[in-house]
């Protein structure tokens, strides 16, 4: 990992919630001046890795993993979190660390499908500053009935993701687990299992599940904070196996450590059974390799997630068993933080999105919000302005990895109010000519934001002699109505 990827994750995680502030403390794995073993270092170098992993040094490793499969109503798979579809069904599974044990309890919802047109929250202080559309209604698709058996005549009556979400936590604790946020050991805490969630791939948990919900990630953050933060098996297995050379689906995870793959049908290759669309397909056009029973089990509302999640759990009993580090995980950035750069300043490669077709008032938190999710870096917004000086709708966004850009890019042609906004790969040069600044006046004025819900209020037209004392007291200012721990200071104008 470069010195420029390095800064531009310690950059990050300073931006984050009391959460991240307390576990940057402990040193990145990713860093090889860090004390990494060789296994470490070889597992870095694979380009899966270029991504924000932590390690959580302070706190004790998690007795159990909350296994979590999230399905869209639109694509699966590979293709997840490419179609703008919501969430349509979670299922869980708890994996016992100590036991190893594969046979825990599991948990399942589906959930109604969300409101067609839904205002939403930007990051300044809940005010409701942008309307998001998921574009076209988006209906049960071919590939999320095969997944999930879900009909519509299923959803009459399901909660919503918010009342799912507090449906899983509920059973979570009644199951006597704890989610330990700041690694503080308490007498209440200590009398509980500690449990991190786990995922097969941060795709579902950073492009579905928190682009339907429509609240603030900090909102989201305050009630399940185990949603940003989570423990990607994938990654987890590269550390663990660094010579593996398999794609990392979970049946060629699998296979690559001897263990039995998931009970598709003989005549379906691992590969193609991953993704059970497939699987379910060939089911149907090939029913004589069943029996009645197998073939109703298949069928059932809900098979193909659950036993998704228990070939989770037999893969982490596996990598358990060989010493899987279960204190790496990653995050999502709970906010963003606005940030001078420099001119001098060397951005990575292969880490710039350019974003066109914007709404042409989009601000910096709207354009946040539309990546809510994915991890951008302090600064990472550059709204591009014509040559008068205005917004031309596009904007030029850093993000701190390849990963988080490559998220990005699966973004393309989702929708802002009733715009689609395309998202094209862009050059770090590209990224540097619009957000790059020269004086030091203005390093100096940003470095006077103290939170992220700050925002910066532009006016034009000022008389030339006008004071900053003018300003504040204006009649204009006066009549603007801002939240009420918002003020005006001459110093900050």
């Amino acid at each position: 990992m470069s010195n420029t990827q390095r800064e531009s994750i310690e950059g990050t995680l300073a931006c984050n919630s009391p959460l991240i502030d307390c576990l940057i403390e402990s040193p990145h794995i990713a860093f090889p001046s860090l004390g990494m073993n060789s296994a470490l270092k070889a597992a870095v170098g694979r380009a899966i890795l270029e991504a924000d992993l932590n390690h959580l040094e302070k706190q004790q490793p998690p007795d159990y993993l909350v296994l979590l499969q999230i399905a869209s109503f639109g694509k699966q798979g590979a293709e997840l979190g490419t179609d703008e579809s919501a969430v349509s069904m979670l299922t869980a599974k708890i994996f016992d660390i100590h036991d190893q044990s594969a046979s825990g309890p599991e948990w399942q919802a589906y959930v109604r499908k969300a409101d067609l047109n839904c205002h939403s929250e930007a990051a300044n202080e809940g005010k409701t500053v942008m309307e998001v559309s998921r574009g076209k209604e988006m209906e049960i698709s071919e590939d999320c009935f095969n997944f999930t058996g879900l009909k519509a005549t299923d959803l009459n009556g399901a909660p919503s993701l918010l009342e799912a979400l507090e449906s899983l936590d509920s059973w979570v604790r009644g199951q006597g687990l704890c989610h330990v946020c700041d690694g503080a050991e308490s007498s209440d805490v200590s009398k509980k299992c500690h449990f991190e969630l786990a995922v097969d791939g941060g795709v579902g948990l950073r492009l579905v599940l928190h682009q339907t919900l429509t609240q603030p990630i900090d909102k989201t953050y305050s009630r399940f904070p185990y949603l940003c933060r989570f423990i990607d098996l994938k990654k987890v297995f590269m550390l663990l196996y660094p010579d593996a050379h398999s794609p990392l689906t979970l049946t060629e995870m699998m296979q690559d450590l001897n263990l039995p793959t998931p009970d598709f049908p003989s005549n379906i290759t691992p590969e193609e059974a991953i993704w059970p669309t497939l699987v379910v397909n060939s089911l149907v056009n090939d029913n004589s390799m069943l029996d009645n029973a197998r073939l109703l089990q298949c069928q059932q509302l809900g098979y193909w997630p659950r036993l998704y999640c228990r070939n989770m759990a037999k893969l982490c009993a596996k990598m358990t068993a060989d010493g899987a580090d279960w204190k790496v995980y990653e995050g999502v950035n709970i906010h963003y933080q606005p940030k001078f750069m420099k001119s001098t300043e060397i951005v990575a490669e292969d880490v710039v999105v350019r974003a066109r077709g914007l709404p042409w008032q989009t601000t910096d938190a709207e354009v946040q919000h539309f990546f809510r999710g994915l991890n951008i870096a302090p600064g990472g917004i550059a709204l591009v302005l014509s040559k008068a000086g205005r917004r031309n709708g596009e904007a030029v966004i850093r993000f701190t990895s390849r990963e988080q850009r490559d998220f990005a890019l699966r973004k393309h042609k989702h929708h802002m109010n009733q715009r689609y906004i395309e998202i094209y790969a862009a050059q770090s040069d590209e990224f540097v000519a619009v957000a790059q600044g020269e004086t030091q006046e203005a390093e100096v004025y940003l470095g006077k934001f103290t939170t992220p819900s700050q925002s910066l209020l532009r006016m034009r037209g000022l008389p030339y002699l006008v004071s900053a004392e003018e300003i504040v007291s204006s009649r204009f200012i006066r009549k603007m109505e801002f939240p009420r721990t918002n003020h005006f200071d001459p110093e900050y104008i």
